[in-house]
């Protein structure tokens, strides 16, 4: 009998704080957790306290970090915590349905067969309309382990609070739509963690639109403030009696990085607003070996390719190396002096759609050394496309438009058939840019079909023209319309996966499925232009690489 009242009295036992939880009921392989050489996370663990604790709405916790800092176990953590002493129901959000089934049997179960008290408490469960796999129900509320790859477990599931692992490989639109999961909750709580692979985008553009928490060291020797260890390194650190240690700048004297450091936000008002970001070099964890660090970095000082994962995955630093053509310092040097201009030109102007739920119109107007000044982006709605098109070649006085002949086929073709001559629908296929007329139910209009990677490479290859600028992008003064942003972030967008052919060979291929359609409207100009005048067109005074793509190869340089 007393061994059933004792378990009785275990299973009614709540913990009111989350640290509480975390450091008496949340085993690692170590053993239970503690912050023992990762202090850095306390702060972290305070932020998710108040959020339950004073009932806090719409905090956004998002977390730039850097490999194996222990990241995860927090969230691991967070997610067995909110259904079993919150009363809430959490979504653990993981790439695809099998990373987060493998995720579920290797994190969540071996923490919870640990723990007799969580074992008391949960049980698997079953939702309609979502995997089942992952599921786990605590004291009648869930937390569900999903992929995001698939739509329905983005859409199916009312949710309180919404954890993401691996931000920057999760499927930007459907991890939107996931937010929807939480509107009707109270407390509306998200979190994010991951490594950051591309600047300006996915947790970095996260860690950006926060607060900007950056671990700050203080030399207790001799004062020095201000130093943050991933922008010193390698300075920052040296052998001393033959041991790697972390050591002032200026004096040279070694320290504790726990003790000698504080976190700083760079944006303390957004704190008020609930947008909590904080970045997590491991240079500031000591539980990863400034040993091992070192090694890495003497690795990726003899590779370019090894040095932008090292910036990613040690300084908690998005580098995109090769696989991202188009960064910040990209567009900043691109960057002219013009506002965004909606009237009528002396000179050329060439604009590319491309089509989907929304439509995105670019334009740019041919200078007459040959540079490309654009001049307008719009978000077009797909069903007032063909009218807006219209107004818009009024009104800017188009030269030529290339625009996607899929999946707004009606509506292309009737832009075509309203410009013979000047409008080409484009396909991606074949290997070389191919011209041809196409016939519908009796009517012609001009086909293009070009290879998506090939046309992708050399669009980017103009932004990075060494000698002056050639994609003069509108200036972003004090106030600048907000869709330039968008701009930005779609040509970033423009990045790369490494995949393998049927052959087994490694190839680089321009990533699909995200968002990148002003990029992808903006090369559709730049072919405009080529097929309306490529054949005669000089390259002007302009100073160009000397680079010989298969466009220009083809059928003449732009």
């Amino acid at each position: 009998m007393k061994i059933l009242a004792d378990l009785g009295i275990r299973k009614q036992k709540k913990y009111e704080r989350f640290s509480d939880f975390l450091q008496r009921e949340v085993y690692t392989d170590n053993g239970i957790y503690s912050f023992d050489r990762h202090q850095v996370f306390r702060q972290i663990v305070e932020d998710i306290d108040n959020v339950f604790l004073k009932n806090q709405e719409d905090v956004e916790l998002s977390n730039l970090k850097g490999a194996q800092i222990g990241a995860s176990t927090i969230g691991i953590g967070t997610s067995m915590y909110i259904p079993s002493q919150g009363g809430l129901d959490v979504g653990y959000f993981l790439p695809t349905d099998k990373f987060a089934e493998r995720f579920d049997q290797t994190r969540f179960t071996p923490a919870i067969r640990k723990n007799t008290y969580l074992q008391e408490l949960m049980r698997e469960g079953k939702f309609k309309g979502a995997n089942h796999k992952g599921l786990k129900e605590f004291r009648g509320h869930f937390l569900y382990t999903l992929g995001l790859f698939d739509i329905k477990n983005a859409i199916s599931i009312p949710l309180d609070c919404n954890l993401y692992d691996e931000v920057d490989i999760l499927p930007e639109e459907n991890m939107e739509w996931s937010y929807d999961r939480i509107a009707a909750s109270d407390i509306r709580f998200r979190y994010n963690f991951s490594v950051g692979m591309m600047p300006g985008l996915g947790i970095d553009a996260k860690y950006q639109d926060g607060c900007q928490y950056i671990w700050n060291v203080k030399c207790p020797a001799c004062g020095k403030d201000n130093q943050v260890l991933e922008d010193l390194f390698p300075a920052c650190i040296r052998k001393v009696n033959d041991r790697w240690e972390r050591v002032c700048i200026r004096c040279g004297k070694p320290y504790d990085v726990e003790t000698a450091g504080r976190w700083v936000a760079q944006y303390p008002n957004r704190i008020k607003e609930g947008k909590l970001s904080y970045r997590l070099p491991q240079l500031i964890v000591p539980a990863i070996s400034l040993s091992y660090i070192m090694d890495q970095w003497d690795k990726a000082t003899k590779k370019k390719s090894r040095k932008a994962k090292f910036n990613c995955s040690t300084l908690a630093k998005p580098d995109g190396g090769d696989m991202q053509p188009i960064t910040e310092m990209v567009l900043n040097f691109n960057r002219g002096e013009h506002s965004l201009c909606y009237f009528r030109s002396a000179n050329p102007v060439f604009a590319g759609v491309d089509c989907g739920d929304m439509a995105h119109f670019a334009a740019y107007e041919r200078l007459t050394d040959s540079r490309k000044k654009w001049i307008w982006f719009e978000e077009l709605d797909s069903d007032e496309m063909v009218q807006r098109i219209e107004e818009l070649w009024t009104k800017l006085g188009i030269t030529a438009l290339v625009c996607d002949s899929k999946p707004l086929r009606t509506e292309a073709r009737r832009i075509a058939y309203a410009h013979p001559r000047k409008v080409w629908l484009q396909d991606f296929s074949g290997t070389e840019l191919q011209e041809e007329t196409a016939e519908h139910q009796g009517k012609q209009f001009q086909r293009v079909t070009v290879d998506r990677d090939d046309s992708l490479e050399e669009f980017c290859d103009l932004f990075l023209n060494e000698a002056q600028p050639i994609m003069l992008l509108p200036t972003k003064g004090a106030e600048y319309p907000p869709i330039l942003d968008t701009v930005d972030v779609h040509l970033k967008n423009l990045r790369k996966e490494k995949i393998l052919d049927a052959k087994g060979n490694t190839i680089y291929r321009f990533l699909k499925g995200v968002a990148n359609h002003f990029g992808m409207a903006m090369n559709s100009a730049t072919i405009a232009e080529y097929l309306s005048i490529g054949k005669t067109l000089l390259a002007g005074p302009v100073e160009y690489q000397s680079v010989q793509h298969r466009r220009i190869r083809q059928k003449g340089a732009y």
